[in-house]
């Protein structure tokens, strides 16, 4: 039961995750800690994704009580990010860092991907790329830490060297994120034909990817739409995985559409409902910003605009258009 309930989470099925645990909790012999930290990580996890981010605090207390794992370090340090917490993010990872007694090169490398992604999301990316380039000394060769590497190299301007990289992965994975990471290079050098060429490919298999599994896949599919695709077909998937997942992202992905279909009043409206639930980014006060300047709203975009700056002093750079992975 705690094996499927991860198994559905990891697909981003709430509802069969938490009927998996409810099951769990009825069996007759207790589960060891080790179980029962688990199940309670991962219910946090599941207040986490419906917006209830007090509950998923209570959710990992409650874990941490039976047995304090890397895991649910690395869920806290998740938490605090969102909340606009970078400080505190920091101190969770290495918190995970040295829970880990196995502390393999690849444990460790997932560690230093956390820290480059937090400094990342607040427009530390020098710092970012220090953190992915430690993550590759450690555990060498992995994919998913070389597109990190590569998003760094188009930050400064390297596209040939990013662009490499990127167009390499999706060819030997097939993976639709390098080919939208690339082509949102492209689309900084103004080389409309290699987009197309690019996003042609990523859009076909985000699609199918969406039809087959939707709770995991809509909202990959709705970046791919939103930047080189659709707006009104972006604005339905969001909405979708809002339906899914309601906690301050799905809102802002949502708000994001629906700026790009012209409905600001709306945008609005779920923006502050992701601020509602304690959900603070750059990205969410930048769209707020972007809001209430269409709305005539004069001072409440600069207030926004500040609040995104504190987060992100660099959220309004062009260059925020070439990052697909650590935006925060």
């Amino acid at each position: 039961m705690l094996t499927s309930a991860e198994i559905a989470l990891a697909g981003h099925d709430l509802e069969t995750a938490e009927h998996q645990l409810d099951l769990l909790e009825q069996v007759a012999v207790m589960p060891p800690p080790a179980e029962l930290a688990a199940a309670a990580a991962l219910r946090g996890d599941i207040a986490f994704y419906r917006g209830d981010m007090a509950g998923a605090a209570k959710a990992y207390n409650r874990a941490d009580s039976f047995i304090p794992t890397p895991g649910t370090a690395i869920r806290r340090a998740l938490l605090a990010r969102s909340q606009g917490r970078f400080d505190t993010a920091m101190e969770w990872v290495h918190v995970a860092a040295q829970r880990d007694s196995l502390r393999t090169p690849r444990s460790m490398a997932s560690y230093a991907l956390q820290f480059g992604m937090i400094e990342s999301a607040s427009g530390n990316f020098e710092e970012a790329a220090a953190h992915y380039a430690e993550a590759d000394r450690l555990f060498p060769g992995y994919w998913l830490t070389e597109l990190y590497m590569a998003e760094t190299q188009g930050l400064l301007g390297n596209f040939d060297e990013a662009i490499a990289v990127q167009e390499r992965i999706a060819d030997e994975l097939g993976n639709p994120q390098a080919m939208d990471a690339a082509a949102s290079l492209y689309a900084a050098q103004g080389r409309e034909g290699e987009v197309r060429r690019l996003t042609q490919r990523s859009t076909t298999i985000w699609r199918a990817r969406a039809e087959d599994m939707p709770f995991a896949y809509t909202a990959h599919a709705f970046e791919n739409e939103l930047a080189f695709g659709q707006p009104q077909r972006a604005l339905r998937l969001a909405l979708e995985n809002l339906a899914n997942r309601s906690y301050g992202d799905a809102h802002i992905l949502v708000a994001e559409a629906l700026l790009a279909t012209g409905q600001p009043r709306e945008a609005r409206r779920h923006l502050l409902e992701a601020e509602a639930q304690g959900w603070r980014s750059a990205p969410l006060y930048a769209r707020l910003s972007e809001a209430e300047e269409l709305l005539g709203n004069e001072a409440a975009s600069q207030a926004a605009g500040t609040k995104a700056r504190e987060l992100n002093p660099r959220i309004f750079d062009p260059v925020m258009s070439r990052l697909w992975f650590g935006h925060g």
